[in-house]
């Protein structure tokens, strides 16, 4: 089994969760929808800035992260994350 398998497991565990493939990611021309997310734009993965930023402003971004640091910890992800972390 994959090590990614057990993660979104996790992860659904906690709210929506919607898996998909990389190759279809990239082909798709509406990538936030995609994802589940409705009522935004719709962007190709190619549109996207190098940075996958489109202007959210610091606090929101604050708080996405600290969403997403609390999930990873809540499912005991957070620490498997880290030390595998490679880059800063």
């Amino acid at each position: 089994m994959a090590e990614h398998t057990p993660f979104l497991k996790a992860m659904h565990a906690l709210g929506f969760v919607k898996a998909v493939g990389f190759k279809e990611l990239i082909g798709s021309d509406d990538v936030l929808g995609m994802l589940g997310l409705e009522n935004e734009g719709k962007y190709s993965f190619q549109q996207f800035p190098v940075e996958n930023d489109l202007g959210v402003n610091a606090a929101k971004k604050a708080l996405i992260m600290e969403k997403i640091h609390s999930s990873l910890d809540q499912c005991g992800w957070l620490e498997r994350v880290k030390n595998a972390q490679m880059y800063d």
